[in-house]
């Protein structure tokens, strides 16, 4: 016989499914360190890819003036300036990546458990229904 707990909690435990199945694979298949350390890279590397297109960008327009009037040494302290800038947004973007995730990894973690004990609810009530159906 099918009650109405069952259907609310079988109702409950989809529409989290539904609305969350990207958290439930993430806290399912990662550890935080490993989850938080993949988006920690990829930021790095998108934040490297886009620092060096802009630079690239800043060379190309500014070739000529960067060739005819600067010495070497003004053009390797532009550099060391440029290398400070990028490293400062880097540990910025390190720094907000790994709040950003662990924040994330956490948040899906509740909401597994929460799934996980929708689900040993629905199971505890198949086995007390199959033990009853078998006292009958």
């Amino acid at each position: 016989m099918i009650s109405e707990k069952k259907v609310r909690l079988m109702t409950r435990a989809a529409l989290i499914e539904e609305k969350n199945k990207k958290e439930l694979f993430v806290s399912k298949k990662f550890y935080s360190s490993d989850y938080t350390l993949f988006h920690t890279i990829k930021a790095v590397v998108g934040i490297t890819f886009v620092f060096l297109i802009v630079v690239g960008f800043m060379m190309i327009d500014a070739s000529e003036v960067l060739t005819t009037e600067y010495k070497v040494s003004d053009l390797l302290g532009y550099g060391r300036l440029l290398l400070f800038i990028y490293l400062g947004v880097l540990a910025v973007t390190i720094i907000i990546s790994i709040i950003s995730c662990t924040e994330k990894y956490y948040k899906a973690k509740e909401t597994t458990k929460e799934y996980k004990a929708i689900l040993k609810k629905l199971s505890k009530g198949y086995d007390r229904q199959a033990e009853n159906a078998k006292t009958d």
